[in-house]
């Protein structure tokens, strides 16, 4: 009767602890699948594009520069020149101020469309001579 009894004293005991190992198991396995569903949800990495033109009486300096879809574009401009001078860029609906010699303006958008745009001055009310660049977004 004895051995009976620890036969299953035994047999409780390693089923018991079988579940522990497989429950330890499941646990494992749905933290390992929570991690790499996280991972998948992971936002995409905004690679911002920055950019520093100097604009002259003669022309902005980058005349271009580029940009990606849906990613934020800062543009700092800054005139250099001897009269007063502006940053247009209509197909994003950009259009800073009249700029005075030496002073500078920032403006900031996320292209929602792809293409080659022109951006150019118009501070005289038409764009000026020479004064025209574009931006390439990809």
């Amino acid at each position: 009767m004895r051995h009976l009894t620890k036969n299953r004293y035994e047999q409780e005991s390693w089923r018991i602890n079988q579940r522990g190992i497989f429950n330890g198991a499941r646990r494992l396995l749905l933290l390992l699948m929570c991690l790499s569903i996280g991972l998948w949800l992971k936002p995409t990495p905004v690679f911002a594009a920055t950019y520093h033109i100097i604009v002259t009486d003669k022309g902005f300096f980058p005349k271009k520069i580029t940009g990606s879809f849906n990613q934020p574009v800062t543009i700092t401009v800054c005139n250099k020149g001897t009269k007063t001078h502006n940053f247009i860029l209509p197909a994003f609906y950009i259009y800073s101020p009249n700029l005075a010699v030496h002073c500078s303006t920032t403006v900031q958008f996320t292209p929602d469309k792809t293409g080659v745009f022109q951006f150019y001055s118009d501070a005289g009310g038409s764009k000026e001579p020479g004064l025209i660049g574009e931006i390439d977004v990809h």
